[in-house]
């Protein structure tokens, strides 16, 4: 584990596995390599149920860490108040489509 900078993140070597980079600043937050050389910011959180979750932030290059970094604050913000950015696709296949634009919440806030 290292703090993410952006000298560090321009240096990531590809391998022939996919991996995670975890961030020492912003806890639960990294960025995934994968064998593509396609570089992904994410946040880690665990929903309701205690299951594990990924949320994709952004590319690296096209989103930058600070912005990356904030947004994964807010993702962790909103779980911390039982607000879940991703929604099971069980519930959304429950719901509507004609309601679901009404009854999302956009996240992060």
């Amino acid at each position: 584990m290292a703090t993410l900078t952006d000298d560090l993140i321009a240096n990531i070597e590809i391998a022939p596995r996919p991996y995670l980079i975890w961030d020492d600043a912003t806890r639960n937050f990294g960025v995934r390599v994968a064998v593509s050389g396609r570089l992904t910011f994410f946040v880690y959180y665990r929903d309701g149920e205690r299951r594990p979750r990924f949320m994709t932030i952004g590319v690296c290059g096209d989103t930058p860490l600070e912005t990356a970094r904030a947004q994964a604050l807010s993702v962790l913000l909103a779980v911390a108040k039982r607000r879940y950015p991703v929604r099971p696709k069980k519930v959304n296949r429950l719901i509507p489509k004609a309601y679901r634009s009404t009854t999302e919440e956009s996240y992060p806030s």
